[in-house]
């Protein structure tokens, strides 16, 4: 495949709930949702489920993980990630305008080509919501 376009199909915004092992394994799923459907990622939102044993309660937010710059210098050959929507896309989002996926635990690559791109190329951005992890699956 060829390094992304600066003309992608539009913006993911992803909300991610779920344990620690479930958020990360989903955010290299939304990474490869991203490539595939040609858009730019945004920093996920984690909804981190902390009743787990060990589990700091500082697992809040995406940069409990990740340093999210380095995560951007690191995908940059693989897809465009930004931190936030751009403020017209942001407000549109807070009015409730844009179309929202509760993503099916492993969603074939068929779903999102099927279901997701088109209403991301229409609406410009979508939600995600992803629950509990593998929100694709490759056979």
């Amino acid at each position: 495949m060829d390094a992304p376009t600066s003309k992608a199909n539009g913006y993911i915004f992803v909300k991610i709930r779920g344990g620690f092992h479930e958020i990360r394994n989903s955010i290299c799923d939304v990474v490869v949702v991203s490539r595939l459907l040609n858009a730019t990622l945004v920093i996920p939102v984690l909804q981190p489920t902390t009743g787990n044993k060990g589990v700091s309660s500082d697992f809040k937010s995406f940069t409990y993980l990740y340093n999210e710059d380095q995560f951007i210098v690191a995908l940059a050959k693989d897809i465009n990630v930004v931190k936030a929507l751009p403020k017209n896309i942001k407000a549109a989002k807070r009015r409730k305008e844009i179309p929202s996926f509760k993503v099916p635990y492993s969603a074939s690559p068929d779903y999102y080509i099927e279901v997701v791109l088109p209403a991301l190329k229409q609406y410009v951005v979508v939600e995600l919501k992803v629950a509990d992890g593998g929100c694709l699956q490759v056979s």
